[in-house]
Formats: structure tokens, C-alpha cells, sequence
């Protein structure tokens, strides 16, 4: 029973652990051009879907609320973006393609002025 309840509690901090990671570790901020942008329901669920054309090639990022960064203003960073416009936004997360996983938006500003390298 002591066995069972250690190893629950190692798996949680794994997750909760993993979970910052993926949250503070992998921020990062980039410029990109944001080429369509769209919103998608699922059961309930809203979804905004970025593609861009970055530095390393196209991309597509995932626009949602998140409250790993306290942000619950998906809606308003999606209005604020702006199709063939240079943004610079700050992201988290990976792109895990078979769990059609992409990197979260967490904000964005977006200028024609911005160039790479700024």
C-alpha cells in the first residue's frame, strides 16, 4: 500500500513538473508572417488556429486560454492578429504532430515594421 501511494505521488510531481516545463521551459519569443488565421469548436471547446510563415519555415500555432500563464484572453489576441502582417509573439510548447499538438500563442503584437533579428 506505501508502495502504491509513493508511486502515485512520484507520478504526479512528474506531471506537475513536466507540465511547468513544457509551460516556462519552452517559452520563447519569435517573428513570424501570419498568413490565415481561424477558429475551431470541438464539443464545446474553442480552438483559434494560427499558420504562419516563420524563420524555420511555415507553422501552425494553437491560440487557447491557459491558465498555466493566467491567460483567458484568447478571443482579444486573436482580434489583435492581423492576415499578412509580421507579428512577434511569445509561445510555449512543442508541435507533436500524431497528438495534433501545437505551440500555444500566449500573446501578440502585430506591426509591419518588425523585422528578424529585433
Amino acid at each position: 500500500m506505501k508502495k502504491a501511494i509513493f508511486l502515485s505521488a512520484i507520478l504526479v510531481l512528474a506531471i506537475g513538473v513536466g507540465s511547468l516545463y513544457r509551460a516556462y521551459g519552452t517559452a520563447e519569443t519569435i517573428v513570424m508572417v501570419v498568413t490565415d488565421k481561424d477558429r475551431h469548436t470541438d464539443a464545446g471547446d474553442c480552438r483559434h488556429i494560427i499558420w504562419t510563415q516563420t524563420p524555420d519555415g511555415p507553422e501552425v500555432f494553437e491560440n487557447t486560454d491557459t491558465w498555466l500563464w493566467l491567460k483567458a484572453n484568447s478571443d482579444a489576441v486573436q482580434g489583435g492578429i492581423t492576415t499578412m502582417t509580421t507579428c512577434r509573439v511569445k509561445v510555449y510548447g512543442w508541435r507533436i504532430p500524431f497528438l495534433s499538438m501545437h505551440r500555444n500563442v500566449i500573446s501578440a503584437t502585430c506591426d509591419e515594421s518588425y523585422t528578424e533579428g529585433e
